[in-house]
């Protein structure tokens, strides 16, 4: 019997030429199609890097970081002149926040140029503009008038904020480079730069550092002055700041300081209760219809003290040209303030107008050995900070006193959220007329912000997170149990 051997090897399929073709066609179309996505890539990618950083850009920062405001961009845009923005960085440590920041500001305007300058490699640049240490990530903005420096130390505020819960103190950084910036835009184009000049010479406080970086940013010039040696007031003045002075003017002084404001001077006052009665001062201020008296406020309305601090004052703002950025629901904290009086009589072309002011409950004493009010403290409402004016011919006598220093301090000022230096500032600006920078941009917080309670605020939430609220989780508790059993 003959058998068949079975071929088990596997035959190639046979292929056509025509189904050849068909492969080599339908590959050559896979590779033109692909070809074609990788350029519309390529094209894409060219056209999006042309585009404007705040096109391509979407800020999710949660306090807007990389948000420029609109009144920077009113203010570039409507630039006539040219202004150069030296960023002073290197490649390998540049900021991106203020890199990003500063794109912005080169493509609202064809009038700003951004230039970055690498120290290690143009290490004479920065010499021809300041012999101060300047930082890597400062800025120079420079225009045909004037510049102006901005260091790393200016961008990047670092302040540090007193916890009463603690009493420790937490530093608290704040981003403020879109205001330096603008701020130095509108300096370095102002024509004329108004001085202010802080007196020293009667122990007077050092104004804080912040303070005065935030008055310099108004486009205002300052410079210290000791009546000790002056002989008058200088020309130039546009204003004067006397910073709780620790001892009384001498008579010398007094003749210095009364023609000035007969003239039509501005004077800015700070004053404390600590520092006492200082007679000569007194009477200056007598001068112009007002006296303070050597007490210190207490206030017993909770809805307008720091709770377990009946001295740390939340005053009620009163209308005025100072106080008009003040309006949004936003407090001052004014620690330890004298009261501030009227006279019973002062000449008739004086106004007197109150700025901050406490409640009719409020109370002052002579010496607080207990925070409770007693017989013979003497009783509210009283004025802890007034405007004064008088007309001088053709111009007008201003006056701002304000009746405690630690207004002007930083970690007071950040309980409020900045609300004080807005109050400051505004003086300042009345004090000018209205020449200083209205530009105002609030720094941006890097850290938490305090929350501000009242002490009767405090005491509601504290009704409501320790007693409501767990007998509420209870009758729900009981409610469900209940409930359940039933079914």
């Amino acid at each position: 019997m003959a058998f068949l051997k079975k071929n088990n090897e596997k035959k190639e399929p046979v292929v056509s030429k025509t189904a050849k073709k068909k492969q080599f066609k339908n590959g050559s179309y896979t590779i033109l199609y692909s070809a074609i996505a990788v350029a519309v890539v390529v094209f894409l990618n060219l056209i999006i890097g042309t585009l404007p950083t705040s096109v391509i850009h979407s800020d999710l920062s949660a306090n807007k970081l990389y948000t420029i405001s609109e009144q920077t961009e009113s203010i570039v845009k409507s630039l006539e002149d040219d202004i150069t923005i030296y960023f002073i960085t290197t490649e390998n440590r540049k900021d991106n926040t203020i890199d990003q920041m500063l794109k912005k500001y080169d493509e609202l305007s064809s009038h700003v140029t951004v230039k970055q300058i690498d120290p290690t490699t143009n290490p004479y640049f920065i010499r021809s503009y300041t012999d101060e240490t300047l930082y890597l990530n400062s800025v120079i903005v420079e225009s045909d008038v004037r510049y102006k420096v901005l260091n790393y130390t200016d961008i990047y505020q670092n302040t540090y904020e007193f916890d009463m819960s603690t009493g420790n103190y937490n530093t608290v950084t704040n981003y403020d480079g879109e205001n330096q910036v603008t701020g130095a835009i509108d300096f370095v184009l102002t024509d004329e730069i108004p001085v202010i000049y802080i007196l020293d010479g009667n122990g007077e406080a050092a104004l804080p550092d912040t303070l005065v970086a935030s008055i310099e940013r108004q486009n205002i010039d300052t410079e210290p002055l000791n009546l000790l040696s002056a002989s008058s007031i200088p020309q130039d003045a546009e204003a004067l700041i006397m910073f709780s002075p620790a001892s009384d003017i001498t008579q010398e002084q007094y003749d210095i300081l009364l023609p000035y404001l007969e003239r039509g001077g501005r004077l800015l006052l700070f004053t404390d209760f600590a520092n006492g009665v200082l007679p000569n001062l007194g009477v200056l201020m007598n001068n112009y219809g007002v006296e303070s008296t050597p007490t210190i406020v207490m206030e017993a309305d909770t809805q307008h003290y720091v709770p377990d601090y009946n001295y740390y004052l939340l005053p009620i703002i009163e209308s005025h040209d100072i106080t008009v950025n003040l309006t949004d629901g936003r407090y001052i904290l004014a620690p330890l303030c004298h009261p501030i009086k009227e006279l019973d009589s002062y000449r008739n072309t004086i106004t007197v107008s109150p700025l901050l002011s406490t409640t009719d409950q409020a109370y002052a004493k002579i010496s607080p050995q207990t925070m409770e009010r007693e017989s013979g403290d003497e009783g509210g409402p009283f004025h802890t900070a007034v405007a004064i004016s008088e007309t001088v011919g053709q111009t007008e006598t201003r006056i701002v006193w304000i009746s405690a220093s630690t207004l002007a301090y930083d970690q007071v000022d950040k309980s409020v959220g900045g609300s004080n230096s807005i109050f400051i500032l505004g003086a300042v600006n009345w004090l000018c007329d209205e020449k200083t920078s209205d530009i105002v941009i609030d720094a941006k917080a890097l850290t938490q912000e305090q929350l501000t309670l009242t002490a009767s605020q405090a005491t509601m939430w504290a009704v409501i997170m320790m007693v409501i609220l767990p007998l509420a989780s209870i009758v729900a508790g009981i409610v469900i149990f209940v409930h359940r059993r039933r079914h």
